[in-house]
Formats: C-alpha cells, sequence, structure tokens
C-alpha cells in the first residue's frame, strides 16, 4: 500500500524558500515517514533561492528510487529556477573553461603587467 505525504512549503517555511537547511528539515520529516508518494505543494511561495533548489533536486534525486515527488501549484519563477538548476545537476555534461592564470613576484611586475593591456 502507497503511503503518500502532501507538504505545504508556505506553511512550513512561508513565501521564500532560501536555505539549504530548510531542504534538510524537510527531507528528515520525509524519510521518518517511511512515504511512498510526496506532493510538494509550491502555493504561494513567491521566490526560491537557487542554494534551496539545488538542495532540494539533490535529495530528491537521493531518494528517487524509493519516493515519487510531485511538485504541485508552481509559478513559472519556481518553474524556471528548478528548470535552470537542475541543468547543472548531471557533472558529465558541466561545460568548464580554461581561464589562464598569472602569477606576479612582486606589485611593481604586475603594475608593468597592467599597462601593457
Amino acid at each position: 500500500m502507497k503511503k503518500q505525504l502532501k507538504i505545504s512549503l508556505f506553511e512550513q517555511f512561508g513565501e521564500t524558500l532560501n536555505t539549504r537547511e530548510a531542504v534538510a528539515s524537510l527531507f528528515e520529516k520525509i524519510k521518518t515517514e517511511a512515504v511512498t508518494s510526496v506532493t510538494l505543494d509550491f502555493s504561494y511561495v513567491t521566490f526560491v533561492s537557487r542554494s534551496f533548489t539545488d538542495q532540494l533536486i539533490k535529495e530528491k534525486l537521493s531518494l528517487s528510487e524509493k519516493v515519487d515527488f510531485i511538485f504541485l501549484n508552481a509559478d513559472d519563477n519556481v518553474l524556471r529556477m528548478l528548470r535552470e538548476v537542475k541543468k547543472t545537476q548531471n557533472l558529465k555534461k558541466r561545460v568548464y573553461k580554461q581561464i589562464p592564470v598569472f602569477k606576479f613576484s612582486s606589485k611593481s611586475k604586475l603594475d608593468e603587467y597592467l599597462i601593457s593591456i
């Protein structure tokens, strides 16, 4: 038998979701309930930070084989943040740029370099 849990994020944390700690406390509750389905209700939530979203996705992925997640009533801004942060979760698809690093033995060498560019 499936055990379901519905959580109003507004009632838990207010209209602004902005800390990794909030996600940690949320997932402590989910893990202790031993549920198979979780509905996260984003009604009245006006802002989610990148750090909250990043931690939410990481925690969700860690339970994805055991628990189904449903995001309910998420507005466009929340959905946009979820999509953008989810793109960064796949380490194989990350693009890294090589940035040159210059070291100077003295301030005068740095000054010379800065004047030359």
